[in-house]
């Protein structure tokens, strides 16, 4: 089980080398993304975020982990769901380009790395661990508002579009 956990951690530290290099090259590299203007500046937004803030947070995470940190583990756990979650938006929603490759590595290494980080959690120490004052209604109406707030986005922009048959600007 260590030497499972100690793969999870050399992954994420390949993760971390070409999430700079894709983030590197979505904001330097000429013509990488071929969308729509619109589009375009959400990949560069992305790419930037990922550079300035997922990647510093991942990095500290991973290394106060390797201190047992159970925060910072939870934490660096929640930066691979990010690169999973990122990254298979930009395999499915940017136009074909040169780093096409390393998208799908970036989310394949990140699901193997999660994976195999979830399967070090021993859930009863986890439990005891655990503050009993965690905001937990707070946390849940802060998810559950941007759950609606996003779906209704996506929902009213699809109906938009059954009922008028115009594909919405956000799209085009």
């Amino acid at each position: 089980m260590k030497s499972l956990y100690r793969i999870s951690i050399i992954l994420s530290k390949i993760i971390i080398v070409l999430t700079v290099i894709a983030s590197l090259g979505g904001i330097f590299a000429n013509n990488i993304y071929r969308d729509n203007e619109l589009v375009k500046a959400v990949w560069l937004g992305n790419d930037i975020v990922t550079l300035f803030v997922a990647i510093p947070i991942m990095i500290g995470a991973l290394f106060f982990s390797l201190r047992n940190s159970l925060k910072a583990r939870l934490i660096w756990m929640g930066t691979l769901w990010y690169m999973v979650y990122n990254y298979i938006f930009y395999m499915y929603g940017t136009t074909f380009n040169k780093l096409f490759l390393l998208y799908v590595i970036i989310f394949t290494l990140s699901i193997y790395a999660l994976i195999l980080a979830l399967m070090k959690i021993d859930i009863k120490s986890f439990k005891k661990n655990i503050s009993s004052n965690i905001p937990v209604r707070w946390i849940s109406s802060y998810m559950l508002f941007f759950a609606i707030m996003i779906g209704g986005l996506w929902i009213a922009q699809s109906l938009s579009f059954v009922f008028t048959s115009k594909v919405p600007l956000g799209i085009t």
